[in-house]
């Protein structure tokens, strides 16, 4: 797909078709870089076999992976956390937040700009729901 729209722009194309199939090169190219370094990630967690499992504050893990996306996204969406209830996970604390981090990822790029991602978490007996509302299409 990349190497189609890249030589699409070889073509004699107006400017609108020039930048569409630049940017779905763009698009599918940051697509493939996620899949690389979630494949890479899986594949270090194979090779350590070393998964840490340590009680994970998860409603202060939520607040922590809020910020960065907040400055990584610059405004173009509001980012904010609904209720929290207190929920702490036996886990690895690492690839939790790694978790979090391609949940709002995934929430960003699928909510238009200006739009809205919220996530909650809530907990019943000794389960924790965590959950991501977006006002996009995904």
């Amino acid at each position: 797909m990349i190497r189609g729209n890249l030589q699409l722009l070889d073509k004699d194309l107006s400017g609108v078709e020039r930048a569409r199939a630049l940017r779905d090169a763009t698009d599918e190219a940051e697509h493939i870089s996620r899949l690389v370094a979630d494949l890479l990630f899986l594949a270090e967690g194979d090779a350590t076999d070393v998964v840490e499992r340590e009680p994970v504050p998860l409603h202060d893990l939520v607040k922590e992976v809020l910020e960065p996306a907040k400055l990584v996204d610059a405004g173009a969406h509001t980012i904010a956390h609904g209720e929290l209830q207190p929920a702490t996970v036996v886990g690895d604390r690492q690839r939790l937040g790694q978790l979090l981090w391609n949940l709002l990822e995934n929430a960003l790029k699928y909510t238009p700009s200006g739009g809205r991602v919220e996530v909650g978490l809530e907990t019943d007996l000794s389960r924790a729901h965590l959950w991501v509302l977006i006002t996009g299409s995904g």
